[in-house]
């Protein structure tokens, strides 16, 4: 019986620390984020409670989750805002280049993110892909508050390194503790948002209608902004494809066409009808699987000719 006390001992001992340190750093409400997500390789990116809010982008500045192993070997990397994070993030995704034997990693991030924020991690990280897949809408024309305030230590390590020490616990609560919050997760190994059952969105999807959508204007900044990036990957221009997603906030396809037209680089835009969103501007789980599918197989032979 001895070793049985001492080690429930010790482990009580740590929980105790645990719940000490998440109760004395955050509010303690933020132990009500939906904990559904949480799988061996995946951490809580975000969670709609303003004790937690923002992970990932610290997870990926600095490390956190050894996202860096991964993404070293990635052929190929997509990068973009959260809707290309909602219509990539599918079993489609990881079945296709499973079968094709590649390599791939979901660098979109939320907060409407732009391409600053990926300038920064590659600065630091020097990843080398084969080829890059880029949303437009609105990525050269936006910089996060996140990204900002990284950038200014307005958000520290340290702030980030608090939120990882909270997961811990919450992973061991989150089963039996109420749970109000969203929150979606992320993979560490191909970056896909991990978000069925931890966001709650209206049981009725919103089908996508063209005319809702606001038109992105063509600003020229764009061009320098897309060549700046793809010299920072030391990507082939040939190598680099744009994409947009579909959906009822904003309309990039023509500012795609026209970016891709000035700039030489190639573009595939799926064209599919019937998709639907789950907030109006995010594909629901079988409109992106629809997406992937169609997007994927468009870009086949790209791919080929990159890897």
């Amino acid at each position: 019986m001895r070793p049985f006390l001492f080690t429930f001992t010790i482990g009580f001992l740590l929980l105790s620390t645990f719940v000490a340190i998440s109760y004395f750093f955050f509010d303690i409400r933020a132990l009500t984020c939906r904990g559904a997500g949480y799988k061996a390789n995946t951490f809580m990116a975000y969670c709609n409670h303003p004790a937690y809010g923002d992970y990932e982008h610290g997870a990926y500045y600095f490390d956190l989750e050894n996202v860096n192993a991964h993404l070293k070997k990635a052929d190929v990397l997509f990068l973009g805002n959260s809707r290309i994070q909602f219509a990539l993030s599918t079993n489609v995704t990881a079945d296709y280049f499973n079968k094709n034997n590649l390599s791939y990693y979901l660098l979109g991030f939320g907060y409407d993110e732009g391409d600053e924020f990926v300038k920064m991690l590659q600065d630091k990280y020097h990843w080398q892909p084969k080829v890059l897949i880029i949303n437009t809408d609105p990525f050269f024309t936006k910089t996060s508050d996140v990204t900002k305030a990284i950038s200014n230590h307005t958000i520290t390590e340290k702030d980030y390194r608090l939120k990882k020490t909270f997961q811990t616990i919450h992973r061991l609560i989150s089963p039996v503790s109420p749970q109000s919050k969203g929150a979606f997760y992320r993979s560490s190994q191909n970056g896909q948002w991990v978000w069925e059952e931890s966001l709650k969105f209206p049981q009725s999807p919103f089908p996508i209608d063209a005319k809702k959508a606001a038109e992105i204007p063509f600003k020229s900044e764009a061009i320098s902004q897309l060549f700046d990036l793809v010299q920072k990957f030391k990507v082939k221009k040939q190598c680099v494809i744009l994409t947009s997603v579909t959906n009822n906030q904003v309309n990039s396809i023509s500012f795609t066409k026209r970016l891709a037209q000035v700039s030489k680089i190639r573009f595939f835009i799926p064209n599919i009808q019937g998709l639907k969103t789950v907030d109006g501007s995010h594909l629901d789980y079988k409109s992106a699987q629809k997406w992937s599918d169609v997007f994927l197989n468009g870009i086949q032979n790209m791919l080929k000719s990159c890897i």
